[in-house]
């Protein structure tokens, strides 16, 4: 345990959730977009540089200082919140 009695990595593992749930979120916005009777070029774009954006913060997210690990964290729980409250 850490000294505020966590288990060690338990921030990081929160983390890599979240950031996992967002990009699964576009994966699947993109895929239904492709399947669209007509796709929006330019909303699916949109959807791949978001999702682009996730896998580039799962890579930062290894070697981030536990400050920049809790600052991803709460970035992605709030864009979870968007992406999923009506």
């Amino acid at each position: 345990m850490d000294d505020n009695g966590e288990q060690p990595g338990t921030e990081y593992e929160g983390a890599a959730e979240i950031l996992r749930r967002v990009s699964v979120w576009y994966s699947q916005a993109i895929m239904a977009e492709r399947r669209a009777p007509a796709p929006d070029s330019q909303r699916l774009e949109h959807l791949m540089a978001k999702r682009q954006e996730c896998v580039e913060d799962s890579q930062a997210l290894k070697t981030a200082t536990p400050e920049q690990v809790e600052q991803l964290a709460q970035r992605y729980a709030a864009h979870w919140k968007e992406l999923t409250e009506p």
